[in-house]
This record gives structure tokens, sequence and C-alpha cells, in this order.
């Protein structure tokens, strides 16, 4: 159903890999797996993006040029569980979280929004913990998303490094992404933590 909507970002160009990328389902590690359960797809007003729970009370992290506002927080959709076997061939059960999200607040100029669920799907899926350090250049890292507004995938690669100087909001990576993919965390492999926001 989501192939028929609008994804949330300029074009990107996969680094490594052709789309559409390995199913998370098809992925080795446990842990990874297991993190990528509290990822969702927010379909909203014929836009698809990523995001995240972030807590225990099911805060939801996003990109803000997704949800950039309470109106259309009010009408989004967080899908978790979006994910095929390890063939693609089957849908695994999906959990809709119905709208109204709550927004709770974004920042346009670093692109997050923060929303709170309608319902408590932390207590199915768990959250993700946030980690207040820059990725090191070479240093592992993975991006559960929906890129393309396929079911859930998995990418990973080394962070290039952080732009600019020590403590900049931004920083590169080499996991692949497509639209869709926005709103989506950045894994740290060491800890797996989220040190950024694609």
């Amino acid at each position: 159903p989501w192939a028929r909507l609008q994804l949330g970002a300029l074009p990107e160009n996969p680094c490594a890999n052709t789309p559409p990328f390995a199913d998370t389902s098809c992925e080795p590690s446990a842990t990874r797996r297991a993190r990528a359960r509290a990822v969702c797809g927010i379909a909203n007003a014929g836009v698809f993006c990523t995001g995240f729970l972030a807590s225990s009370r099911s805060h939801v992290l996003t990109a803000n040029h997704c949800i950039p506002s309470a109106a259309l927080a009010a009408t989004a959709n967080l899908w978790f569980g979006y994910e095929t076997d390890c063939q693609g061939s089957t849908l695994r059960g999906t959990t809709v979280v119905p709208a109204p999200q709550t927004f709770l607040g974004g920042e346009s100029s670093r692109d997050w929004t923060l929303l709170r669920a309608s319902t408590n799907p932390a207590a199915q899926f768990g959250w993700l913990a946030l980690e207040p350090a820059d990725p090191q250049a070479n240093e592992s890292l993975y991006v559960p998303s929906h890129a393309g507004g396929r079911p859930q995938e998995l990418t990973s690669g080394p962070a290039r490094g952080v732009l600019g100087f020590p403590g900049s909001s931004h920083f590169q990576h080499r996991c692949d992404t497509e639209p869709g993919s926005s709103g989506a965390p950045v894994l740290r492999e060491g800890s797996h933590c989220v040190v950024g926001l694609h």
C-alpha cells in the first residue's frame, strides 16, 4: 500500500548496494534485529518516512521535513513490524498505531520532530537509547529503515566523520538509504545506541 505514497525526501544515491536492500529479517545479528523492532514506517497525508521509539513512554523521533506540525502529526499512522520473511515473499504481521499522534516539538534547521504515539507501542516493540557521542571516522554504523516505502530493510557502513567541528549536529555515513529512509535512526555497532537521525 505504501508504493503509492510520495516519499519524504529528495532522491539519494545508494553508495554500495542497489535497492531493494537486505530485509531486516535476513540480518544475521540478533541484536540488530531486536533493535530494529523499535523502528516504524510513518504514513502521513500521502508522504512516507521512517521514525523510531526513543523512550519507554512511546516518544517517536523522526525528521522534521516528514512531520513539521501538529496538524500533520494528527493524521500520521505509525506502522510497526512492517517487514517480510527472509525471502521477501510474505508480509509479517504489521501493527498500526492509528492517528492522531501528539506533536511535542521539532526544529527545521536540525530536521527533527518528537511525537508521542497515540497508544503505547514501546511496551511491545521496545525503544532505542540515544548516545550523545559523535561517531569516529570509519566506525561501524547501521540504519534500519523503510527505504522506498518498502518493508523494513537494514544497511550498514562506516562513519565518514563529523562535518565542521566536534559537537557539530551533522556527520556523514556510508549506510545506503533512499527516499523513505528520512527519520531513521543511525545506530553505533559497538553500543547499538542511536548516534544520529537520518
